[in-house]
């Protein structure tokens, strides 16, 4: 007879699906935690692949400045007409040289103005006397270490006053910048 209003048979099966169920959930709990694991594996194998990477690009890296700087001792020891010869080989145009040439050529012909100037300007500061000069290195933050050692020099009036020149141009920059 039926024990509680089910039989025997009855609670057989009931006893087979709760283990069915547990089994299910083992399972289930099982998989989880292998595919916890295979993604802890995948971010762990991904970290190393971004290692790869960034140590393989460090290298082509340090490969590409080491040919470069080959490269420029190469061309310093050759001549200009060595070096047109070398750029024409490969594969620069002639125009694209004759343009190079002509900027560098202006940047020579500026830097000589500038030079010019320069000298013009420390003429100028020249004239001051030595007294003046120390005032004015003062006024545009010379250090007096600075001083001292122009000094001591040869010429220390000429001395100063190209210290003074360029303690001046920094100023102007420095104001221009900001």
């Amino acid at each position: 007879m039926a024990v509680g209003g089910r039989g025997v048979q009855g609670q057989k099966q009931d006893q087979d699906r709760d283990r069915v169920q547990g089994q299910d959930q083992d399972q289930d709990r099982e998989q989880g935690q292998g595919q916890e694991q295979s993604q802890g594996q995948d971010q762990g194998q991904g970290q190393e692949q971004e290692q790869e990477q960034e140590q393989e690009q460090e290298q082509e890296q340090e490969e590409e400045e080491e040919w470069a700087a080959k490269l420029r001792q190469e061309l310093s020891t050759l001549s200009t007409a060595a070096l047109r010869s070398r750029a024409l080989a490969d594969g620069v145009t002639a125009s694209a040289l004759d343009a190079a040439c002509k900027s560098a050529y202006k940047r020579l012909i500026l830097r000589a103005a500038d030079a010019e100037e320069d000298d013009e300007m420390v003429a100028e500061y020249s004239e001051l006397k030595l007294k003046e000069l120390r005032e004015l290195a003062k006024t545009f933050g010379v250090e007096a270490a600075m001083v001292r050692e122009a000094m001591e020099s040869d010429d220390p009036k000429l001395a100063l006053a190209r210290v003074v020149h360029v303690a001046h141009g920094v100023m102007v920059e420095l104001r221009n910048a900001a």
